[in-house]
């Protein structure tokens, strides 16, 4: 059922940042993964019972998908015209170089810190995040 939901969540985001700016999309997004990190909590730190994780779950999905569908939005908005494939090939790299980093770091933390540990990293990765989108600077022709 996640994986259904995050679907939808891309979709939904892939419609709604087509008709705005990037920089509101982005801070959108940022403010629905924190809503995600915020729903897994409640089952890792208080009960697990019945539908509950399951229900976090999908929520987890539906709001974390819609961020990697406008980063991507914004990583070809970017790109350069005389070397699009090249300049997005470089992002993409670049873009999960930075996800296989954040897992190794929240794996760290969860066998050092555990979740409640774990989660306040992913709280605190996010706000960054919410920073970054706020102070975000578009380039002279860019879409901001």
């Amino acid at each position: 059922a996640g994986p259904l939901a995050g679907i939808l969540g891309a979709l939904t985001a892939g419609a709604i940042a087509g008709r705005t700016r990037r920089r509101p999309a982005l801070i959108l997004v940022a403010l629905v993964q924190l809503a995600g990190i915020a729903a897994v909590a409640v089952p890792v730190l208080g009960t697990a019972e019945g539908w509950l994780p399951i229900i976090a779950v999908c929520l987890y999905f539906l709001f974390y998908n819609p961020g990697a569908t406008v980063m991507a939005m914004v990583m070809m908005d970017r790109a350069s015209a005389a070397r699009p494939a090249t300049d997005y090939s470089l992002q993409s790299t670049l873009h999960a170089a930075v996800g296989m980093g954040s897992i190794s770091a929240g794996s760290a933390i969860a066998a050092t810190g555990g979740a409640g540990a774990t989660l306040q990293a992913a709280a605190a990765a996010g706000l960054l995040a919410l920073v970054g989108a706020v102070l975000l600077r578009h380039p002279a022709g860019g879409r901001p």
